[in-house]
């Protein structure tokens, strides 16, 4: 038979002991580096992975792993230049995209991707997006078509070369229908 004060520590123990509480849930913001200037789709969208087939990161495939998983997603690119070879994925959710590299921008080349064909083209529940460092060119419509709001656009070239001071054909516009 226990004391009376053996007792009241074996309460005190069973009262310390550590409880577990339910955490809110929380989004994890993800950075899809585009290392690859190949065109292929996300072999698996939605697994938080951007990798194709091949096991590289292209574009179209970084589009697909951040419309895919919730939040505002950052995609960098580690290659210079992207050549489309057909028309990238509406963007669906906020996300920023990033081409500086170092002083330099990295170059979105529609002259492959089919006539009539936009750049980047934002629907209304990707509001919020940013798109910079960016050099958009050669596309048969135009450079960024933005719907929703509050998206930031800023330190891009349009429709010109890469130096930003040779005007080239196609894609030089911003639409916000």
């Amino acid at each position: 038979r226990r004391r009376p004060v053996e007792r009241a520590r074996v309460q005190a123990r069973r009262d310390s002991r550590p409880r577990l509480e339910q955490l809110e849930t929380r989004l994890l913001l993800t950075t899809f580096t585009v290392d690859s200037v190949d065109d292929e789709s996300d072999k698996a969208p939605g697994d938080n992975v951007c990798a194709t087939d091949a096991g590289v990161c292209t574009l179209r495939a970084a589009i697909q792993e951040a419309n895919a998983v919730p939040g505002k997603d950052t995609i960098k690119f580690t290659v210079a230049s992207i050549k489309p070879s057909s028309k990238l994925p509406n963007i669906r959710d906020s996300v920023i995209i990033d081409g500086h590299q170092g002083a330099g921008r990295t170059e979105l080349d529609g002259s492959n991707a089919g006539p009539d064909v936009d750049g980047f083209f934002f629907l209304a529940t990707a509001a919020g997006s940013e798109v910079k460092g960016m050099v958009i060119n050669q596309f048969g419509d135009n450079a960024i078509v933005l719907y929703g709001g509050n998206h930031l656009i800023e330190d891009n070239y349009l429709g010109t070369d890469v130096t930003g001071t040779a005007q080239l054909l196609g894609g030089a516009e911003m639409c916000m229908p």
